[in-house]
């Protein structure tokens, strides 16, 4: 049993990494993972507060499933071409290039 009782867990995005190494290491029992800091989260289980961060992902949902409509005038197609063409400008030049890629790179959450 690994106890992690008596130690200051700062609840912040750094520690999804620590509950992402438990769960992939089921045969580790641990206990005491209890949020410190910030006192908004102070008393939580660390792993309640990692799981609240895709608890209300608004790219995840259509506000009228079927429509594609934003509410302002524009489709989330629309929104996603304008994303990807202001993320084009910060990119450096070299990655700018225009030709074909030979791989396409798909992050699953």
């Amino acid at each position: 049993m690994l106890n992690l009782g008596d130690n200051p867990w700062v609840c912040d995005y750094n520690i999804h990494y620590l509950i992402y190494w438990l769960k992939h290491h089921p045969g580790v029992a641990y206990s005491g993972l209890i949020c410190t800091e910030p006192q908004e989260f102070r008393g939580w289980p660390v792993e309640n507060y990692v799981k609240t961060y895709n608890g209300e992902c608004p790219k995840d949902k259509d506000p009228q499933p079927g429509k594609g409509d934003t509410g302002q005038g524009q489709t989330a197609q629309e929104l996603v071409a304008e994303t990807e063409e202001a993320e084009m400008e910060l990119l450096p030049k070299p990655l700018r290039d225009p030709r074909p890629k030979k791989y396409e790179v798909t992050r699953l959450t």
